[in-house]
């Protein structure tokens, strides 16, 4: 028998989703194997690959490559429709940086190249609306939020710190087959960075706010459910987004006041992450 709070919770899902729950009817909840790979608390060992470089009007002023390691972070519950979602990521290590020092007095630039140190932080938060139009199948599209900072330290000659700093929203589409005890998902988020600023400890230092970016992530996994309490789960994530030009900044270095600008950049990282999801 329905009682009246699961029908007012169905005519709400009813109204958020539009045509495909009309009458509650339309299609089927997303399925029970699919709910148990997407819920319970998740720790992963991860690795990332980073390229990240610098542009001015159209030039590649430096980049900065390599792969460093860290692990994953989730809590999250997938139910019949509705689907929360919370996902950290720390990644910590050196990688390449080749660019060029400048001279401060005449500008001349000589090419360069050294480790860099890094850490990366993620996190975000994510609802869904599922629903499953064949068996085996759902459909999951989804609104997003999270924030990523990046403590970027440039060793040897010229060495200095600087970190950025940046939020990011939009919405996406997740979709997952379940065979047996295997769920297969692929995912894609689009959206835009936003509150971009980047803190730099050269000289006296400085705040560069960064302009927007597009943001975009596309995601693939397999995971494996033996029950209902514990998966198996690997996965491969790229994310591309980048900065925008900043206005310039005075700094002061070595008693002499100069000014610096951030330019355009890019970033594409992909993060390989396997590890175990219980309850």
């Amino acid at each position: 028998m329905r009682t009246l709070p699961r029908i007012a919770l169905i005519s709400t899902l009813t109204l958020a989703a539009g045509p495909a729950f009309a009458d509650g009817l339309l299609f089927a909840p997303v399925p029970l194997a699919i709910q148990a790979a997407r819920s319970g608390i998740s720790l992963g060992a991860a690795r990332l690959s980073q390229n990240f470089a610098e542009t001015s009007n159209g030039a590649t002023l430096d980049t900065e490559t390599g792969s460093i390691g860290g692990y994953t972070l989730g809590v999250g519950t997938q139910w019949n429709y509705l689907g929360l979602h919370a996902n950290y990521s720390d990644f910590k290590g050196n990688d390449t940086y080749n660019g060029a020092l400048q001279d401060l007095q005449t500008g001349a630039l000589t090419p360069y190249q050294d480790a860099s140190g890094n850490r990366m932080l993620d996190w975000s938060v994510q609802a869904d609306l599922g629903f499953s139009p064949a068996p085996g199948l759902a459909v999951m599209p989804d609104v997003f939020a999270g924030r990523h900072i990046w403590y970027r330290s440039a060793g040897g000659v010229g060495g200095y710190e600087e970190d950025y700093y940046n939020d990011y929203q939009g919405i996406g589409l997740d979709i997952a087959y379940t065979a047996g005890s295997l769920v297969l998902s692929g995912s894609y988020q689009s959206g835009t960075t936003s509150g971009a600023y980047m803190d730099s400890y050269l000289g006296s230092g400085a705040r560069f706010n960064l302009g927007s970016h597009s943001w975009q992530q596309a995601a693939v996994s397999l995971t494996w459910v033996p029950s209902l309490r514990w998966k198996v789960f690997a996965s491969y994530t790229e994310t591309r987004f980048g900065y925008g030009q900043s206005a310039p900044q005075p700094i002061q270095v070595n008693g002499s006041t100069y000014t610096f600008f951030e330019p355009d950049s890019t970033t594409r990282e992909g993060v390989f992450s396997v590890g175990v999801r219980v309850f």
